[in-house]
């Protein structure tokens, strides 16, 4: 059995793996310190946790996962005589450098829904068995699950770029009225976000969050423009006959710089044409050529 406890304080937070009775002869019971954990009200499984480990756990000895069906009803155990699966869980060991100590983390497939899975048709399907009519999305951070919750409703990436997204107190109030989703909380910085998993099939998530959204949703580019056009003729009083704040600076118009010069070569050709020429200059020149 996998369990979770805390300290009378709240301040420390073990896992602790006890063997399975009756099918774990000789096994130990393991006990870590927990970084985080969560538990499926509705199926009583430990979906997802990541403790502190030297080495990796074996969960081959101490899982039994409940399999049951929109009645609650328990339909089999994993690992049992009537499954074929060995565990319901994937996991992954990271060491961490410069400590004999590694990270292990603990997720139930087909419940907490990985990453590379959000947005998809058959999110809630994939390989392994499903354990309960419930699926799960998981963020460290606040405005990262708000983000993930949208894809996994079937919220493209891209159509969410059209809008800026609402804060967690928004957020968590659009979860709370909805009967489809709800919050889980946990061990951990963030609860998890639950929902239906036929509301994941159809992706009926598309219209709620558009229809939910439609408030935060961005103005368009050509909107912006117009509106800033309009603004700008109001500031102007909406006259063209109004004075513009250039004017001041403009004087009168320049003359025409070719009739300027036209004029100074007219002058000039007066000043040369009012001269007489030089005869005895000229009579002077006439000697020497004879």
């Amino acid at each position: 059995m996998i369990q979770f406890q805390t300290s009378l304080g709240g301040s420390f937070h073990r896992v602790l793996f006890s063997p399975r009775p009756g099918t774990s002869r000789g096994t130990r019971e393991i006990c870590r310190q927990l970084v985080y954990g969560y538990m499926c009200p509705f199926c009583h499984n430990p979906i997802l946790f990541a403790f502190l480990t030297p080495e990796k756990v074996s969960l081959r000895r101490y899982e039994e996962s409940l399999v049951v069906n929109a009645s609650r009803e328990i339909r089999r155990v994993i690992p049992g005589e009537n499954s074929a699966n060995e565990t319901a869980y994937q996991i992954d060991w990271i060491p961490i450098p410069g400590r004999t100590m590694g990270l292990q983390r603990v997720r139930m497939k087909n419940h907490v829904l990985a990453e590379e899975h959000l947005g998809k048709k058959d999110a809630a399907r994939q390989a392994g068995t499903r354990c309960c009519p419930y699926v799960a999305v998981f963020a460290s951070r606040r405005d990262l699950l708000i983000k993930d919750t949208l894809v996994m409703g079937g919220f493209s990436p891209r159509e969410m770029a059209s809008y800026n997204l609402p804060g967690w107190d928004e957020f968590s109030q659009m979860i709370l009225a909805d009967p489809r989703q709800s919050f889980q909380e946990g061990i951990g910085p963030t609860p998890l976000v639950m929902v239906r998993v036929d509301w994941i099939d159809g992706q009926q998530g598309v219209p709620h969050w558009r229809r939910v959204l439609l408030p935060f949703k961005k103005p368009k580019p050509a909107e912006s423009a117009e509106a800033a056009d309009t603004d700008a003729s109001e500031g102007q009083g909406g006259s063209a006959d109004a004075p513009s704040d250039m004017d001041e600076f403009v004087g009168e118009p320049d003359a025409d710089p070719d009739s300027e010069l036209d004029e100074q070569d007219e002058e000039s050709d007066d000043e040369f044409a009012d001269e007489e020429p030089d005869d005895e200059t000229g009579e002077e020149y006439d000697e020497q050529d004879s």
